[in-house]
């Protein structure tokens, strides 16, 4: 779940509708009253004295208040996105390259059902994309490659295709996206096996170290008897204690690791939620409240005098920077995510 879905009804224009709202545009329906968070504009724009006459046709002023919302969100995106980026608070960089060594030395390997490697993510909020695999078979073959996530038992596939006696490489039509978001579970591992033929294989090694990609995941050799069963999966690390790396049985992968946002921007944590619906709020508040347009037909008369309207301005400016500051510090200096540190520690919100 993102910030595109998460953010869906994250606040509510008013606790209650006006008759009018029967008349807005069909393209345009939504749900004033729905607030997931709790929080509407009206608990700071009071709504309760809108004329009838401001809520008629392309001009209702659900619609404009909706709008708004709408922009504030992505507002809140690309401020907060560029406050990460500029800041320079994760120490992990983003990575891009291939993974395996391409030696060519052919020999028969102890082998099991399904061999190939695993991946296990260690930065909450990575995603690492795989988007070319490479393998090396003594003849021409079409080979059936199938990606399991430990907790989950319904593999994905995908077709490379083997030429004899070389390295072919095989740009996937679906790339394959090793992800680890919040609510994921903390062991979590990738399985990318294929089904062991009769024909020799590669011996090629993993990498004599992990380099780049090892600040995000750990990679080594898997085998598999059952594509159902990660859990009686042999695995052995790419770097290990003896430092000696691990085959890839004949396996190699291009793919880039980075942090995403919008896996970091996941609101299932309470106090990330409703500090991101108060931020919105805000900077929505704040783009009625400074368009002489949407403020005379959206805020009552009284706001729109004097100190009123500019106090609503300048309380809503100061807020909504401080939640986004305050957010955007969450970016952890080892952890390279907002809401998850590696230590299970949790955001409390500015409320």
């Amino acid at each position: 779940m993102d910030i595109s879905t998460c953010s869906d009804n994250i606040i509510g224009i008013d606790r209650n509708e006006c008759p009018c709202f029967a008349d807005i545009p069909a393209e345009e329906v939504f749900n004033v009253t729905e607030s997931v968070s709790g929080k509407y504009l009206s608990d700071i724009i009071d709504m309760s004295d809108i004329r009838d006459s401001d809520c008629t046709g392309g001009d209702n002023v659900w619609v404009l208040a909706n709008r708004a919302i709408e922009q504030a969100k992505l507002d809140f995106c690309a401020d907060l996105e560029g406050l990460v980026s500029s800041g320079g608070v994760t120490t992990r960089e983003a990575w891009n390259g291939y993974i395996g060594k391409s030696k060519s030395t052919l020999t028969n390997l102890d082998l099991t059902d399904y061999n190939g490697f695993y991946i296990r993510p260690k930065v909450r909020g990575m995603r690492f994309v795989i988007t070319d695999m490479e393998i090396w078979l003594n003849a021409s073959e079409a080979v059936t490659v199938h990606v399991i996530r430990s907790d989950d038992r319904n593999p994905t596939s995908t077709v490379i295709n083997a030429v004899a006696n070389t390295w072919n490489e095989t740009t996937l039509s679906t790339p394959i996206e090793i992800t680890y978001k919040i609510d994921d579970p903390e062991d979590l591992e990738y399985y990318i096996v294929y089904e062991t033929t009769s024909l020799t294989r590669n011996n090629n090694d993993c990498m004599c170290k992990p380099r780049a990609w090892g600040s995000w995941m750990e990679i080594g050799q898997a085998k598999m008897t059952d594509l159902a069963d990660s859990e009686t999966a042999t695995k052995t690390p790419s770097f290990n204690a003896n430092k000696k790396s691990t085959q890839m049985a004949g396996l190699r992968f291009k793919g880039a690791s980075y942090c995403d946002l919008d896996l970091c921007l996941n609101l299932l944590d309470q106090g990330f939620y409703q500090t991101a619906a108060a931020a919105i709020q805000n900077r929505a508040v704040q783009l009625i409240a400074t368009n002489p347009q949407l403020a005379n037909k959206i805020c009552p008369k009284s706001l729109l005098d004097g100190e009123g309207h500019q106090a609503i301005v300048n309380t809503t400016f100061h807020d909504y920077n401080e939640k986004i500051k305050f957010l955007a510090t969450r970016f952890k200096s080892g952890g390279g995510c907002l809401v998850c540190n590696g230590s299970g520690g949790t955001i409390k919100s500015l409320l």
